[in-house]
């Protein structure tokens, strides 16, 4: 986890890769704090993975990026949206690491049913 909040300290805080790792890092092992402060950076790596769409660039990560940092804002309908917009444009090895985050999530009391609403769109 100290990597991804590096990451975000010296580089630039609307990257997505140590982003979204970190806020499923954090929630996943209950770091409450670190949590809250990848929440700050929310907005930025919303930006870019609007932006990454409109470009066509980072396809279908910029999908499922986006659709995380929108879970984690609580937005749940949009995004399951954005992340059914990722499933179609992936390979299956793609769909299988996103999953990935999710069913770990699951496991989780906070997000735990929220994640298996994303997982159903999911499903192999």
């Amino acid at each position: 986890m100290a990597c991804y909040e590096h990451a975000l300290a010296v580089g630039d805080p609307g990257d997505t890769f140590p982003l979204v790792n970190l806020l499923a890092t954090a929630a996943v092992l209950g770091d409450e704090a670190a949590l809250e402060e990848a929440l700050h950076s929310l907005p930025d790596g919303m930006r870019r993975c609007v932006a990454q769409i409109a470009e066509g660039v980072n396809v279908p990560w910029c999908y499922y990026d986006l659709g995380t940092i929108l879970f984690f804002e609580g937005r749940q309908t949009e995004s399951e949206q954005h992340i059914r917009a990722a499933v179609e444009r992936s390979a299956p090895w793609q769909v299988a690491a996103a999953r990935f985050t999710f069913e770990r999530l699951a496991e989780t009391k906070r997000f735990g049913g929220r994640a298996r609403a994303v997982l159903a769109g999911l499903a192999p």
